[in-house]
């Protein structure tokens, strides 16, 4: 009975260390993958094209946070679909960013 306690115990140490060395070898990987995606992809927050591209969204999505809070989730909805019947019938680009259909 105890040389089943000690291969037991043995198992145990040797699995929580394995499941260690792959947890930190995934951590380690991770920050790897998010510093490279991080130096690649991150857009300049102060450029004009940025502005213009996504300020309207981030208002948007400022604005109905907002909202969320105080209006039904009907209401949303509508708001939304009447957003969605803005773009599609090209209510909302006067800059020269939409393209000709």
């Amino acid at each position: 009975m105890a040389k089943t306690a000690v291969g037991a115990v043995t198992a145990a140490a040797t699995f929580d260390l394995a499941a260690h060395w792959i947890i930190s070898a995934a951590q380690k990987i991770t920050a790897v993958i998010v510093a490279a995606i991080t130096s690649s992809t991150s857009p300049d927050l102060e450029s004009a094209w940025f502005e213009r591209s996504f300020a309207p969204m981030a208002a948007l999505g400022g604005a109905l946070a907002l909202l969320s809070h105080s209006m039904t989730d009907e209401a949303i909805v509508r708001i939304l679909n009447n957003a969605i019947g803005s773009v599609q019938a090209g209510e909302l680009h006067h800059d020269g960013m939409n393209p000709s259909p």
